[in-house]
């Protein structure tokens, strides 16, 4: 069998949210296969166990979109994996002479709480295990693309939401998916070591609170108490301040 694109971590939120734009030569592998997967193939497959799954099932592939990620914001050992799977990724790379994307998280650059800075500044170790994994995928895949992406839109359902009665007074970098795809597919085409960043937009995270639960009241909480808001704010947000 050969694909056009080959997708790691199908069982993910970001993957729902590209699958209608995804080509028609597409193959999806992850733990479990994606509700709105329709007629794409799937192959049920965990990084963890090397790349023999994939090889022998797929002859050529063009491009490999890496989304596998374990979130567990502060849990160092479960992020591990987002840090360790990238050798799997870079394997299968190697063996297919291919294109490599990779998701990554956008930078943190929290008002008042830090320096605006070029580069990304983890705040958790969910945070630092993406940011490994991209120096990681740079030694051993130079033909590789980085993309950071802000917090897509749609991603995430209103449960995600619910979990925070308080919100932090603090404003998140948004993206559709459209962009999320448009980026993508740029990237297929490039040929060398790059980093990008989608092209993003700005909401506060009460609005958006708001938008998604249907809320009316959302209490706000000033910047001055993010640091006390860290570990209460919903997973992964963290890495969408601006």
């Amino acid at each position: 069998m050969d694909c056009h694109l080959l997708v790691l971590g199908g069982n993910g939120n970001l993957v729902n949210t590209i699958i209608p734009f995804l080509p028609p030569k597409t193959v999806i592998a992850g733990r479990y296969r994606p509700e709105e997967a329709g007629n794409y193939q799937f192959i049920e497959y965990d990084l963890r166990h090397g790349i023999n799954a994939i090889v022998e099932q797929i002859q050529n592939v063009d491009a490999i979109l890496n989304c596998t990620v374990v979130v567990d914001y502060f849990n160092s050992a479960a992020n591990g994996f987002n840090y360790e799977s990238l050798r799997t990724v870079a394997s299968l790379s190697k063996h297919f002479n291919c294109r490599c994307i990779q998701i990554s998280t956008l930078k943190c650059e929290a008002r008042d709480f830090m320096k605006e800075s070029p580069y990304t500044h983890p705040l958790s170790p969910y945070g630092w295990s993406k940011l490994c994994a991209e120096f990681l995928l740079k030694d051993l895949w130079k033909n590789s693309s980085i993309i950071r992406l802000a917090l897509v839109e749609g991603s995430h359902n209103r449960s995600y939401y619910d979990k925070s009665l308080f919100v932090a007074n603090v404003t998140v970098s948004t993206v559709t998916p459209r962009v999320v795809w448009n980026t993508i597919e740029r990237e297929i085409n490039e040929k060398g070591w790059r980093i990008v960043h989608a092209k993003t937009s700005e909401k506060r995270l009460i609005d958006l609170t708001k938008e998604i639960t249907g809320k009316k009241i959302v209490v706000p909480i000033p910047i001055n108490f993010l640091n006390w808001f860290l570990k209460r704010m919903p997973t992964k947000l963290l890495d969408y301040l601006v």
